[in-house]
């Protein structure tokens, strides 16, 4: 499998303050608009031609009669006027993303792989902003349901992000684990807010977000906003002033309002983002004025504005930026599947501007074909011309794998994947994480590459505090094991109280001078306090891929854990996972059942073993192992289930492995 030699340095101290400070501002897509109030705006994603001229993108999604997107379209059936005038179409592509398959059996559609990857770049990235500033109490359960309908429809790629207005310590960072955004949901409750600044903060989480996603090129981007928001403009007040920039000229008393929307819509055509708004308030009864909204509930909570108001300016906001309002309605499930279709299938075209006087400039896309619906953004603003680049202060840039780290979605510039899995300290409230990072990199035949790996390890609770980081050094000698590849991992480790975070690991490699980042969340039991609980599972494999620091992790899991989740009949599997009894009970029998469930949900492997009161020990912990029986497993997806029962009590872990044929000469 090659060679592999390394030394290794560590600190499990924290980071330098400015880079902590970086990666506390972005961890979360809510936190983002913390971070976006302390740094310049970053560059707009339009490639860069000779003279000033930008190429702009547009997201067009294309409708038959009975709003079914339309596909197998070509540039010539489209045409792009700019303020009126025709503009060539210099790029074209046309994207899929694959719908919700009803057909696929629940396990392959709700249980998150435990082994994350960066290498998915035509993931859809979905932005759920759950608007608690607004939202009367009486609709939560309104609320709640909208979001898990929302989260339902997601496919198998989709990145998905939960931001709260008000309370955004229960936001959650990008993730696929349909498990976690759920969890997050539930969260939902109303947050007590001034009624004068429910608007402020429900508009300005959107704008600041939007912005955040500019990051993020060339990728399909939806922001589903389920909000109660209405602004309540005077007589004199138009909410399309805003729009267009006009927000001076409007009545004093609507200024800061009309500014806030207008700058909401701009940052989305920036970021090529699309909003769809969701009124989890239905059909409503205007709000009489001067009643107020939230003493009685037995009333509708939209603001003092009235459901007028809320109606107006969900529509602008989603048909401002290619996307449509689900208002007036009870129903919900029909509006957001629509929501997934259009997303999902969509045009992007792209065409030359040379505008540089930073207006706002009106766009019209057309198709040729009659009957089609097209959705689009309605405009965007030309980029301004750009001056001299400030000169960095002292210390304030950060080194390549903090820049990794610290980006919205993780840096798929060094293909990498990960596995953690917690485990207890003993005579600690405290866990420790198995954490193992896959790699792959070019290495020439009939050469050895010495490699630098710089490795950073962080830990952030919900509301984005660093709670650990730990910095590594390895050095590493590498030879090609495939084609011109090299493969090999790196271990790690860091120590967490119980509870919820998202992890981010960020590398740099000192030969190819790149660097890459994977995310990850983890939810640590309470080891010691829980009746029945089981750590992380860790696979180890036989011919196993070079390791490094070698047995690094020997002193935590008596196997050497792996990414790997691919397997050819041959390879020798080896599972671990240890059970935990806490409290102050003495340990019982645990009993210890082990499933391999196929994608036709047939379970086609099952064993069981008894854990006696006796092998808990001092430690109220017993170590368990099992194989993985590939030898009797045909080529395809599978999962194993491990359950352990103790009276009432029980616990679970998923994980989900493949079996691939071997190769052709090995058959």
């Amino acid at each position: 499998m090659g060679e592999l030699e390394s030394f290794y340095t560590s600190s499990a101290s924290k980071l330098t303050e400015p880079a902590e400070d970086i990666v506390r501002l972005v961890i979360l897509a809510g936190l983002v608009v913390a971070s976006i109030l302390t740094r310049q705006d970053p560059p707009q994603p339009v490639p860069r031609f000779r003279g000033g001229v930008d190429v702009v993108l547009l997201d067009v999604s294309v409708l038959d009669r009975d709003r079914r997107p339309v596909r197998g379209l070509t540039a010539r059936d489209f045409s792009i006027l700019e303020e009126g005038r025709p503009q060539p179409i210099v790029s074209f592509d046309e994207l899929n993303a694959p719908e919700p398959d009803g057909a696929l059996v629940p396990w392959m559609r709700d249980v998150a792989p435990d082994v994350r990857t960066n290498t998915d770049d035509q993931r859809r990235i979905v932005l759920i902003i759950l608007d608690d500033a607004t939202i009367s109490f009486r609709y939560r359960q309104d609320v709640r349901r909208i979001g898990r309908t929302i989260v339902d429809q997601l496919g198998p790629a989709d990145q998905a992000a939960v931001v709260y207005t008000a309370d955004n310590r229960k936001s959650q960072d990008f993730t696929n684990d349909r498990q976690v955004l759920r969890s997050v949901v539930e969260r939902y409750v109303d947050t007590s807010i001034p009624g004068e600044l429910r608007a402020a903060y429900a508009i300005g989480t959107v704008r600041r977000a939007v912005q955040g996603l500019i990051d993020i090129p060339h990728r399909r981007k939806a922001v589903i906003f389920v909000s109660s928001v209405g602004l309540g403009l005077t007589a004199g007040g138009d909410l399309g002033i805003g729009l267009m920039g006009g927000a001076a000229e409007a009545p004093a008393a609507d200024r800061d309002r009309l500014r806030d929307i207008g700058d909401l819509v701009r940052h989305a055509h920036r970021s090529n983002v699309t909003i769809y708004t969701v009124n989890p308030a239905g059909l409503e009864t205007p709000i009489k004025p001067g009643q107020d909204a939230t003493a009685e509930p037995g009333l509708d909570t939209t603001l003092e504005t009235g459901a007028d108001a809320t109606v107006e300016t969900l529509r602008t906001i989603a048909n401002a930026t290619g996307g449509f309002a689900v208002v007036n309605s009870n129903t919900f499930g029909a509006q957001i599947r629509q929501i997934f279709r259009e997303t999902g299938s969509y045009y992007l075209l792209g065409f030359r501007s040379a505008h540089t006087d930073g207006k706002f400039r009106r766009i019209q896309v057309a198709v040729s074909r009659p009957g089609l619906t097209i959705r689009t953004r309605n405009g965007y603003d030309a980029r301004k011309p750009e001056g001299e680049p400030r000169p960095a202060k002292p210390g304030e840039t950060p080194l390549p794998l903090v820049k990794a780290v610290s980006t919205l979605l993780p840096n798929p510039d060094m293909p990498m994947r990960v596995s953690v899995a917690p485990f207890a300290v003993p005579g600690r409230d405290t866990a420790a994480l198995t954490i193992v990072l896959g790699l792959r990199q070019p290495v020439p035949r009939n050469t050895r590459v010495v490699e630098t790996i710089d490795l950073i390890s962080t830990a952030f609770n919900n509301d984005g505090g660093s709670r650990s980081a730990r910095r590594q050094t390895v050095q590493l000698t590498l030879r090609p094991v495939d084609a011109d590849d090299a493969m090999y991992e790196i271990l790690s480790q860091l120590e967490l109280k119980p509870g919820h975070y998202n992890l981010r690991f960020a590398l740099h490699s000192g030969s190819l001078g790149r660097s890459g980042s994977v995310y990850q969340e983890v939810d640590i039991p309470d080891f010691r306090k829980g009746a029945l609980s089981l750590s992380g599972v860790v696979v180890s494999v036989v011919p196993a891929l070079p390791a490094a620091p070698k047995g690094f992790l020997a002193a935590l899991v008596p196997v050497e854990p792996t990414t790997q989740r691919s397997f050819v009949r041959g390879d020798v599997t080896a599972g671990f996972l240890r059970v935990y009894q806490g409290g102050r009970k003495p340990p019982g029998t645990v009993v210890l059942t082990t499933e391999v469930v196929d994608d036709s949900n047939a379970t086609v492997h099952t064993s069981e073993q008894a854990l006696s009161s006796e092998q808990f020990g001092a430690t109220r912990a017993a170590d368990c192992r099992f194989t993985l029986p590939l030898d009797r497993l045909l080529p395809g997806a599978y999962l194993l289930r491990i359950t352990a029962r103790a009276g009432e009590a029980s616990a679970a872990r998923d994980v989900r492995f493949l079996v691939r044929q071997p190769p052709l000469g090995e058959r």
